[in-house]
């Protein structure tokens, strides 16, 4: 009997070292397994990509994630264990993430998450970002979909660094890409770009979406939402504590101000060391990070 044509056999057994199980999620030209290590038992998500279909601009892409990741070892990214080249399929074998993403997440909190929740998960991805940007790295697809829950270490990190780049300093980029719902003005209008201030528009849609619960741009039809993320309009809810409004966060985070908006990530990094927080939540890396910094920035 014919497969249908949305399956495709892939070998049971990756070089003789994992054996694939269930399908994660599937994409353009790559789908992700579950898998386990042969002699270790280690489960780890392996995206096995189709070499056949991939074009020059996909080859690219494929390129810089690979480079992007190999980079950035950081301990809120999920990490590239390594790559297995075949003739015709590339694996790529990634730590995997056991709790599900931060979509799924927000999505069971109608009223969005506690604002505790949200600063302990949000920190660990503003910090995931800042050591991106300190290493030249622009991640441009952040949204919750990309952010998976570690439970038992009860963390999160960031993944999918198909889009990702290096940039240099004071030089714009000009592709676009990423999701329109979390896209910067500049990306959907086409324009060259800033590469951090990509990443930190992107990053206050995550938190507008973990303290609110929906995200702030997104209407009926693409139209009707562009015209709001050109426009800057978001309402907040009124559920959303007077604490939080006062530090105008969102304000800073949506922003065509370079300066402002690359200072923001800057104290916002720092506040989260130095505000009174629970410091049990942190990464070793996090705490390093705490005890070199001294300057306070309200947050949350």
């Amino acid at each position: 009997m014919n497969r249908p044509k949305h399956q495709q056999q892939y070998d049971p057994k990756i070089a003789g070292l994992y054996d694939l199980g269930d399908t994660l999620g599937r994409g353009h030209f790559a789908v992700v397994k579950l898998a386990r290590h042969v002699f270790t038992g280690e489960q780890v998500a392996v995206k096995v990509i189709d070499k056949t279909k991939l074009d020059d601009v996909s080859r690219a892409h494929l390129f810089q994630e690979v480079r992007c990741m190999k980079l950035v070892q950081h301990p809120n990214v999920v990490r590239l264990y390594e790559v297995i080249d075949t003739q015709t399929k590339l694996y790529l074998v990634l730590e995997y993430g056991d709790g599900g993403d931060m979509y799924d997440y927000i999505m069971k909190h109608d009223r969005g998450v506690s604002e505790q929740a949200a600063r302990k998960y949000f920190r660990q991805i503003v910090h995931a970002i800042w050591y991106c940007h300190k290493l030249h790295v622009v991640h441009r697809d952040l949204k919750p979909e990309n952010v998976v829950f570690f439970e038992k270490l009860e963390m999160v990190k960031l993944t999918d660094f198909g889009f990702s780049n290096k940039f240099c300093p004071g030089q714009k980029l000009e592709t676009s890409c990423g999701s329109l719902a979390y896209s910067a003005p500049e990306i959907l209008l086409g324009d060259s770009y800033d590469a951090p201030k990509v990443d930190v528009w992107s990053l206050g849609v995550i938190l507008y979406m973990l303290v609110c619960g929906h995200a702030p741009f997104q209407e009926a039809n693409d139209s009707e939402t562009l015209t709001m993320i050109m426009d800057c309009k978001y309402t907040i809810p009124p559920h959303v504590s007077d604490d939080c409004k006062r530090q105008g966060l969102f304000l800073y985070m949506f922003t065509t101000n370079m300066h402002k908006c690359v200072l923001h990530l800057s104290h916002t990094l720092e506040t989260l060391f130095t505000c009174e927080i629970d410091y049990q939540y942190c990464t070793p890396s996090c705490k390093e990070v705490q005890a070199s910094h001294s300057l306070a920035f309200n947050f949350l």
